[in-house]
């Protein structure tokens, strides 16, 4: 006797594109209370973000800051060690493979403006936060911090010892 083959038209089996798509919305009170809590926070964010925008902006009018070298160095800041050493390392491979070393400087050097600098302030023998010196504070901070997984922070855990004998294989 022939198997009766089950009529696929009467089980819905849901579609990706049902899936995907929300048949239930948010109420209208929901919906309104979450508006009135999220405003107050996106207008502080603006008003941060302008405020560094508009430092930002003075140092670059003022004090002959270069806006991206210092988005960069604020992006190198942010990352952990490791990060920071790899990006470095791309970096510099990509600069010698775009042979941008090999192009004459046309800018003055950095040791003649600071000498300049220098005499400028009365040769006041003042400390300047440098990108090597929070490069370096950077990956002190980071000798510092335990990178181990949680589990192995916790008192008592310990690499177990060798043992002379390795346990029985059961077969």
């Amino acid at each position: 006797m022939p198997r009766k083959s089950a009529d696929k038209s009467k089980t819905s089996t849901p579609t990706s594109t049902d899936a995907d798509q929300s048949h239930v919305a948010i109420t209208p009170k929901a919906f309104h209370d979450l508006v009135r809590k999220v405003r107050p926070h996106k207008t502080a964010i603006q008003e941060h973000v302008a405020a560094t925008g508009g430092l930002i902006s003075n140092a670059v009018e003022n004090l002959h800051l270069h806006k991206k070298a210092f988005g960069w160095y604020m992006q190198l800041l942010k990352m952990d060690s490791a990060k920071r050493s790899e990006m470095l390392f791309h970096f510099d491979v990509y600069r010698e493979r775009g042979e941008f070393d090999s192009e004459p400087d046309m800018l003055p050097d950095r040791a003649e403006l600071d000498d300049e600098a220098d005499a400028a302030d009365g040769g006041a023998e003042k400390e300047k936060p440098t990108l090597a010196g929070a490069m370096a504070k950077a990956i002190e901070d980071d000798n510092v911090r335990d990178l181990r997984p949680r589990h192995m922070t916790q008192p008592g855990a310990e690499t177990p010892a060798a043992t002379e004998e390795p346990p029985p294989v059961k077969h």
